[in-house]
């Protein structure tokens, strides 16, 4: 089977690679063909500093994916990622097209925030996300942060994320940074079924490796692995990219990601 495109759908950042900057060149690596629509254009990442750019108006990025399908330029069984939204509107206009689209698989990605710094998007943003896309979305991969805001929960452990987890069993749910005595879980909560890889914490980690495993995650989805292979080899594929950027303000993708589309996944457990 030919590898499915993956319409991705965040920011695009020129300097402390986020969004775009990330899963564009992630998918090429494993063979994967990205179709990349921005929804914001920053000079840097804000973490860093005060960034110049500008949002794309919401009425152009829904232009834009109708431009695409009336072209035939998207296939039908193309897998679909959400990430970074500039503005509650563009979530409004994109929602609808989302749902009509002949997709095979929708990913949500609910960026929101982080436990080190709450909800980094305006509240109309996060609301937005919460109550358009998510009900749209196959598959969800918030953090344990992004997790306990949309369930109202306190997410601290693997049994506190499993029980926020039952707000979405309709939903294949891939849980992050969720704190495990000094080391960090990745959880899959599947078909009443619950799959963790747990590795040490590193620190500093660049910004961005969130979007970095979403883009692992869907590439080897269309890639035909199962949903638990996937995610092994997403997070050893992320943690290769990390340990070559550790120390940095960026990852670096240059050192990490051809050697990372090669390497062996991790082992994924029952939990």
């Amino acid at each position: 089977m030919a590898p499915r495109q993956v319409l991705t759908i965040s920011s695009h950042v020129a300097v402390g690679l986020v969004g775009n900057s990330v899963i564009v060149p992630a998918l090429l690596t494993q063979g994967v063909t990205p179709v990349a629509l921005s929804t914001i254009m920053l000079s840097n990442h804000p973490g860093h500093a005060r960034p110049e750019g500008l949002a794309v108006p919401a009425e152009r990025l829904a232009a834009m994916i109708e431009r695409l399908v009336s072209l035939g330029l998207l296939k039908d069984d193309v897998i679909v990622i959400t990430g970074y939204f500039a503005n509650a509107e563009q979530v409004e206009a994109l929602a609808p097209l989302i749902a009509r689209l002949r997709k095979s698989y929708y990913l949500c990605d609910p960026v929101l925030g982080d436990t080190h710094t709450g909800v980094y998007v305006a509240d109309s943003v996060a609301n937005a996300i919460r109550d358009k896309l998510v009900p749209l979305a196959d598959g969800l991969t918030p953090n344990a942060f992004e997790l306990g805001w949309l369930t109202r929960s306190d997410v601290r452990d693997l049994a506190t994320a499993r029980a926020a987890g039952r707000h979405f069993a309709d939903k294949d749910l891939v849980v992050t940074s969720i704190p495990d005595k000094g080391a960090l879980k990745t959880a899959l909560f599947r078909n009443n079924q619950a799959f963790t890889v747990t590795r040490p914490k590193l620190d500093p980690v660049p910004h961005g490796t969130g979007d970095l495993l979403s883009a692992y995650l869907v590439g080897q989805l269309a890639l035909g692995r199962s949903f638990a292979e996937s995610l092994g080899f997403a997070v050893a594929a992320t943690e290769h990219v990390i340990a070559a950027s550790l120390g940095t303000l960026s990852l670096d993708l240059a050192a990490g990601l051809t050697e990372a589309a090669r390497i062996d996944a991790f082992p994924v457990a029952h939990a």
